[in-house]
């Protein structure tokens, strides 16, 4: 009994070290052995959520993506649809003491539904650092872990 309770308390607070959700702060580029600004959804705003049993959703919009038109073809007039996107998914995630394993159920963008995205993170205090290579290119998201309000 007494083991029992230690792997279901162990796993517990595995957990936790992710559950939560957290503000979108910033997407930097790896130039020169530096991070740097990306104009990606910079000014944007995002959240991401982990449930602590392995369930996990992310939304990311552009700024002033709440005050475009729903048509497309007004969409299209405004926006640079490649730089101006809303980016969603959902699914599960699991993780190594070096890795953090997005396992994608729904996307956004179809193509890249039902695949994983591996990355390295780092967590201080209530901050999250999630690293990506993406087309040989490496990158770093900022989150900041919210306040639950009750």
């Amino acid at each position: 009994m007494a083991i029992l309770f230690c792997f279901l308390s162990c796993q517990a607070d595995q957990s936790d070290q992710f559950q939560g959700s957290y503000a979108f702060i910033a997407f930097h580029q790896k130039k020169e052995n530096a991070y740097q600004p990306h104009p990606w959804m910079q000014n944007g705003t995002g959240r991401l959520t982990y449930d602590g049993r392995g369930g996990m959703s992310l939304h990311m919009q552009p700024p002033h993506y709440q005050d475009t038109s729903l048509t497309k073809e007004l969409f299209d007039q405004q926006y640079n649809i490649q730089t101006h996107s809303n980016y969603v998914y959902t699914g599960t995630y699991t993780f190594t003491k070096d890795s953090l394993f997005h396992h994608k159920i729904t996307h956004s963008n179809p193509k890249y539904a039902k695949g994983s995205s591996p990355k390295a993170y780092k967590i201080k205090g209530d901050t999250l650092l999630l690293y990506s290579t993406i087309a040989q290119k490496e990158y770093r998201i900022t989150w900041l872990k919210t306040k639950q309000k009750r």
